[in-house]
């Protein structure tokens, strides 16, 4: 009995690596082109690239859709994530669905008024404006109440299809990533973001520059940025216990509409293969730096959970490595190293 058990152990673990290997290569496949669904919409230094190339006639032209398109790519909108019709929904380019006639989901016309400069939702009646006030690179585009603040101020450039911001003087683009807050001028100069210094010293400059105004706003999982050093927001709370997965810090949209879902840990556990336990790991890290180079994921994930699974009644043992506390910090240990 002893001996089948082993061989059914040994067996079961090269599977699982084979498994590995054929759920990675589909995730590689599951990529996508370079301006899919769900890429989000940004200020940017202007530069004519076509990404800063729109197609307003949807809105000017009388008896037009009132849709804004990406120039190059026709049939990609701008659009309100998730229907969304509150403050700081997020925009993005979406497929147009002009053809969708449901009320709910008008969420790709748009009014706009050349003398305030205000572009309008319909859907919302709320005004495109650029989060938390930025006028930096990277600086994402939301929805918010309609007010005079120059920030809700755009202009369109004839010459070259561009969308510009009145505050900024920067770009809507549809394509470039974002650049670190250390990237950027003057913050790139501050103890913060330099390397030389200690994680201590540049964490105690860091914070000694946020205002307590925007303290507040950095608490929950969903904290709001500090727009003063150009912190952007930041979503903590991504899954990745066997995989990467849904949760507020993932997004499968655009190029990353999927990713590899391992079994239960609590069944890769049982195969006790510190091996598996690391290509898994590995595997999982890898697709979340994926996710998290196109902004559709932070670099902070709950997993692994070293909790012992001490009875059944706790209800989450399957998130678990088991009972045994060796086996549980050899999981632990080989999944995060």
């Amino acid at each position: 009995s002893s001996g089948i058990n082993a061989e059914y152990g040994a067996l079961s673990s090269k599977m699982m690596h084979w498994r590995i290997v054929f759920a990675f290569t589909l995730f590689t496949l599951c990529l996508g082109s370079n301006l899919p669904n769900g890429t989000y919409v940004q200020l940017f230094s202007c530069d004519g690239s076509f990404h800063q190339q729109w197609d307003v006639s949807g809105v000017f032209v009388s008896g037009g859709d009132q849709t804004i398109r990406l120039k190059t790519q026709e049939t990609m909108c701008l659009d309100i994530s998730g229907y969304g019709t509150d403050n700081g929904s997020m925009i993005w380019l979406f497929n147009c669905h002009t053809n969708d006639k449901n009320p709910a989901h008008q969420n790709q016309e748009w009014t706009w008024n050349t003398k305030s400069g205000n572009i309008v939702s319909t859907l919302s009646g709320l005004c495109m404006d650029t989060a938390n006030d930025g006028v930096w690179d990277g600086t994402e585009i939301w929805i918010w109440e309609c007010d005079s603040d120059s920030s809700q101020q755009w202009y369109y450039n004839e010459t070259d299809s561009s969308i510009r911001g009145a505050q900024s003087g920067l770009c809507l683009d549809a394509g470039s990533i974002a650049p670190r807050p250390c990237d950027l001028s003057p913050f790139n100069g501050y103890p913060y973001c330099n390397p030389n210094l200690s994680i201590a010293q540049r964490v105690q400059d860091l914070v000694s520059r946020i205002p307590t105004s925007e303290m507040f706003g950095l608490f929950g999982n969903n904290a709001n940025g500090a727009s003063s050093i150009a912190l952007p927001a930041y979503q903590w709370w991504s899954e990745a216990l066997h995989g990467v997965a849904i949760s507020p810090g993932v997004s499968f949209t655009g190029n990353t509409p999927c990713a590899t879902s391992f079994p239960q840990v609590c069944t890769t556990g049982a195969t006790f293969d510190v091996s598996l336990f690391a290509a898994i790991g590995e595997a999982v890290s890898t697709e979340a730096r994926a996710f998290a180079n196109v902004g559709h994921a932070g670099l902070t994930f709950w997993a692994p959970n070293l909790n012992i699974f001490r009875d059944p009644r706790w209800g989450r043992g399957q998130e678990t490595p088991g009972e045994a506390p060796y086996p549980t910090s050899e999981y632990v240990r080989n999944f995060v190293y």
